[in-house]
């Protein structure tokens, strides 16, 4: 179906509306297209291709379901494959052939030549080929046998393939006489393409089927005969074979035995590049190259191709001389071994030698393939780690090779214990470096905050390691994020640290003490006091100075719900959820906005624009929520309130639906305590008495509704007159509910509970301004 589906669209196949694909025989399978014109863009390319998750599947096009014909043309440029011209038959269909894995055989130039000039013999390669399922591709250099059928693994399909070549026989004669009798048989109206004969610079070549050639070689016998008769000339020649260098060696001693033992007059000798050059009669040559061939025959050959090419460099590098590495594997002149660039194959007349060869060489050598994650290229540190094991292990010999390409991936070829201590150090790196989360309980609340500057002060080095607190925890947690190395590097050194740790307070009794130690001076006597004596020292907060600038005014409304109005740093307030003042892009360049997001750190401002991109700006009234950072809370609630003069007057309106939705939220959450400051009344310019009327007014009616888990709302500003403005505003909307109070915002508040809207006994309050003796 996913074929289909792909010639039907024309941007990918160049094809259009089709029927079905249909199974015409093994491995041809067939559609049929309503336009002509169609299915011509589709056979414009010869091979279309479909990934798949494990393997690529190749579709050879064309238009004729009958076996693929090389009709090679009589010329062609350099590099380009000699195709044959598709007729355009009148059938509405295309064949599909499934194609994977190529196959180059070494063939000789001029058979090459020969199968190129000759249609006929062409044609019955591409037959022969096509009855073992493979097809073929001819260049003006090589040949290129493809296998017809998707991602199999057949390991002898190639050795079918060599068979149909060896069939062919490339005669080379030198001989003077022999030369003339073969060109004097080329005048001969008996010549057919049958055989072809090629004459160059003295050396004439003969070129077709075996049997055709020594047919054609005994016709020349006949003629040299008639010319011998008048001139009384011999009839000694040459003849020269390739075998292949490997092959050459593995049958030398039988083709000596045999030729001694049925041609005595017939000499044999090696030649460069697997030659075997035959002198003798024409009669007895031909008859000892019948029984070379018949040699050849009971050669067994097995490929390996399933290597890098690194690792084929590897062996050629150090195996690469004659039985160098058949001696190596222990099978010795039993097994004959050719080393190309991407595969290596073994020639044995026994199965069973190559079964012992094969085995030798995947136990005795491995090759073995990384791909280093999260990285461009190989990190340096690895690349030293590996340089530096290989140089050790090859100062003898060389026993191992490490090639890093020009990505991330790493190349281990060589010997089977020295590709895997090699593989030890990459598997280590990598699991190093894959990043990991860790948790370490602190002992002290305190050292939430001030676990930076311990670390400063013992020297323990965090540089490649986040920490930052958990706030779902409800003990003091700090989270360690890093590649796993690290931070099992740094938490070995942290834990002992915070073990050792004490904690004590210490009091000083001193008229003018606290307002020492709060100034510049004290401040330095402190750090140098803690530096000297490794420790902390942090000045704990005075509750009598605090009553003297400023107040906590609390209202309690239904059910326990505490409303506290305060002058303070939001930043540092602690409570479950802090509310940020944010405009719609919640870009937070100014106001409450910029303070929030410089403690929270950049975390806060990354995951704000990470969320506008994937949902667009925020409406005015609506509240998000993200990461708090470093801040002393679980969440963030970033708040849009309403701009003075672009909301055609429902200012007041849309900043009670804003601090409704973020008190809702909280709620939906679980919170117990938020914490928000006078939303609009900074940036966004809407008059403070509007804003802190609006904030009252939604609080009283968020109040009044009992159940909630929210037990604590603090209203908090910086400013003296923002604070008193949402005092005001509280007095007269709760009003009848309020205490001022002196501690900070968390104190109980033991001066009295009234509760707006609750039943049962309350204790009102009162506060006056007079003489006791005249109170009534």
């Amino acid at each position: 179906k996913r074929i289909e589906n792909y010639f039907h669209i024309r941007r990918k196949s160049g094809g259009g509306e089709c029927g079905s694909v249909t199974d015409v025989n093994d491995k041809v399978y067939s559609v049929a297209f309503k336009e002509r014109d169609a299915q011509q863009r589709v056979l414009q390319r010869s091979q279309h291709e479909f990934n798949f998750p494990d393997c690529t599947l190749v579709l050879t096009v064309r238009d004729s379901p009958g076996p693929p014909v090389s009709s090679p043309t009589s010329s062609s440029s350099p590099g380009q494959p000699v195709s044959p011209k598709l007729d355009n038959q009148s059938s509405p269909a295309s064949s599909l052939t499934l194609s994977g894995e190529e196959y180059e055989p070494t063939i000789d130039s001029y058979l090459l030549r020969y199968l190129s000039e000759c249609p006929k013999a062409g044609k019955e390669l591409e037959t022969e080929l096509f009855s073992v399922g493979c097809s073929a591709q001819l260049f003006p250099d090589k040949v290129l046998v493809s296998r017809d059928q998707p991602c199999a693994a057949d390991v002898n399909w190639k050795a079918e393939v060599d068979k149909v070549f060896d069939g062919y026989l490339s005669h080379y004669e030198v001989d003077p006489r022999n030369v003339k009798a073969l060109l004097q048989s080329l005048n001969s109206p008996k010549t057919t393409d049958e055989v072809k004969v090629y004459s160059e610079l003295g050396l004439t070549v003969v070129v077709g089927r075996q049997s055709k050639v020594n047919a054609k070689l005994l016709e020349v016998k006949g003629i040299r005969g008639k010319l011998g008769s008048a001139s009384g000339e011999s009839e000694k020649q040459n003849s020269i074979r390739r075998l292949g260098e490997a092959k050459l060696r593995l049958l030398w001693r039988e083709i000596e035995q045999g030729l001694g033992e049925h041609f005595p007059e017939v000499k044999a000798t090696q030649g460069d590049e697997g030659q075997l050059t035959l002198a003798g009669s024409v009669e007895e040559i031909l008859k000892a190259g019948q029984l070379v061939s018949d040699k050849e025959k009971l050669v067994l050959d097995r490929t390996v191709s399933d290597k890098s090419p690194h690792f084929f460099s590897f062996l050629r590098k150090v195996y690469g001389g004659p039985r160098v590495l058949g001696d190596f594997l222990g099978v010795g002149d039993k097994v004959e071994i050719e080393l190309r660039d991407t595969e290596l194959l073994f020639f044995a007349l026994s199965a069973g030698k190559l079964d012992d060869a094969e085995k030798n060489l995947q136990e005795k050598f491995k090759d073995v393939r990384f791909e280093v994650p999260n990285c461009s290229i190989v990190p340096l540190e690895l690349r030293e780690k590996l340089n530096s094991k290989t140089n050790k292990m090859n100062q003898g010999q060389c026993r191992a090779q490490v090639v890093f390409t020009s990505d991330s991936i790493v190349y281990l070829v060589g010997h089977s214990k020295e590709v895997e201590e090699l593989s030890d150090i990459v598997t280590q790196f990598i699991l190093d470096q894959a990043s990991v989360e860790g948790h370490v309980a602190l002992p002290f609340p305190e050292l939430l905050e001030l676990l930076p500057d311990l670390l400063q002060l013992f020297k323990c080095d965090s540089s490649e390691v986040t920490l930052r607190p958990l706030t779902s925890s409800s003990r003091p947690v700090v989270l360690l994020e890093g590649p796993s190395g690290k931070v099992t590097e740094f938490r070995n050194k942290l834990g002992p640290l915070l073990q050792s740790l004490v904690r004590d307070r210490v009091s000083i009794s001193m008229p003018g003490a606290v307002r020492f130690f709060e100034g510049l001076a004290g401040r330095n006597t402190l750090v140098s006091v803690g530096q000297s004596y490794k420790c902390l020292i942090q000045l704990e907060e005075q509750n009598h100075v605090s009553r003297q600038n400023s107040g906590v005014t609390k209202y309690n409304l239904c059910d326990g719900l505490q409303v506290l109005v305060c002058q303070g740093d939001i930043t540092t307030q602690w409570a479950d959820a802090l509310v940020n003042a944010a405009n719609e892009d919640l870009e937070h360049g100014g106001g409450v906005a910029a303070a929030l997001s410089k403690a929270g750190g950049p975390q806060v401002q990354i995951e704000c624009r990470d969320m506008v991109k994937k949902t667009g700006k925020i409406p005015t009234g609506d509240v998000v929520l993200t990461t708090g950072g470093n801040l002393k809370c679980k969440k963030l609630l970033h708040a849009v309130g309403p701009v003075n003069g672009k909301c055609g007057g429902k200012e007041r309106m849309l900043l009670e639906k804003t601090v409704s939705s973020a008190l809702n939220l909280a709620e939906m959450k679980k919170f117990t305590s938020i914490a928000m400051p006078c939303i609009s009344s900074g940036l966004f310019c809407v008059p403070l008495t509007v804003c802190a009327e609006a904030i009252a007014t939604a609080v009283k009616e968020f109040g009044s509704q009992g159940g909630r888990s929210l037990s604590k709302i603090i209203l908090i500003d910086k400013k003296v007159e923002v604070v008193k403005a949402m005092r005001d505003a509280c007095d007269r909307i709760l009003r009848g509910t309020s205490t001022e109070l002196q501690p900070n915002a968390s104190g109980p508040n033991t001066a009295g509970q009234a509760t707006a809207g609750s039943t049962g006994c309350c204790v009102q309050v009162e506060i006056v301004q007079g003489t006791l003796e005249n109170q009534q």
